[in-house]
This record gives C-alpha cells, structure tokens and sequence, in this order.
C-alpha cells in the first residue's frame, strides 16, 4: 500500500484504517491524525524538504505506559510514512502492541538528513 498523504486521500486513508481498526474503540486513530503528523514531523525537524527525501517514520499515537497488573497486551492502531520528492506516503498501517510513552515517532534518517540536522545544531 502507498497512499499520498493530502487531503485529496482522505477517503483512501479512511478506507484504510477502516480496514485495520473495525470495531475497535480503543486506542485509534484518525485522518486528521496522520494528516497532523506530517506536519508535526516536518515541524520538529526543521530540515529542507530535500534533505528529508528517503526518512521512514514509524509512528504510535496513542503509546501510553500501562501499570505492571494490567494483564493484557494493549494494542494500538500504529503507522510507517515515508518521504519521497512528490511528499509523504503512507506505506502501512496496522494494530500492535502499544509502545511505552515517549515513543510516538521513531525516525529512520537518511546519511542526507543526519547532514541536515547536524548542520542545523551546530550553525544557530
């Protein structure tokens, strides 16, 4: 699966997360939540767009600690995103295990983003 993440694919993202979450009530997510990551990301980076082009992200909005006798495994709808020269894809989405907070976006940077970033701490 990829689907461009716009506005105009709100009904193919929704078709999607449709599909993955069903009937669930707990720990879901959105269109508009997906569509606010892209912007969250690219906000917190802070990096061209050309350097961000080949980044995978891997994301758990609803990651949550849960106390040690909560006896089941509590499960979140997460997603993976990946960066391309015509913008942000989404390339999967599905239910696992929550992650612990704190965890919302894990990076997969590309050596031209690490470069980015690197120049962007050190040059302010």
């Amino acid at each position: 699966m990829k689907i461009r993440i716009c506005k105009e694919n709100r009904d193919k993202i929704q078709k999607a997360l449709d599909a993955v979450q069903g009937r669930c009530k707990e720990r879901t997510i959105t269109v508009d939540d997906i569509i606010y990551s892209v912007k969250d990301i690219e906000d917190n980076l802070k990096i061209a767009k050309k350097a961000m082009i080949g980044i995978r992200v891997v994301s758990d909005q609803c990651c949550q600690n849960f106390p040690n006798a909560y006896k089941y495994t509590p499960y979140s709808t997460q997603y993976g995103m990946e960066r391309t020269a015509s913008g942000w894809f989404l390339t999967w989405v599905e239910r696992r295990p929550t992650k612990r907070a704190g965890n919302q976006y894990n990076l997969e940077l590309t050596e031209d983003a690490k470069k980015a970033l690197v120049e962007r701490f050190t040059k302010f």
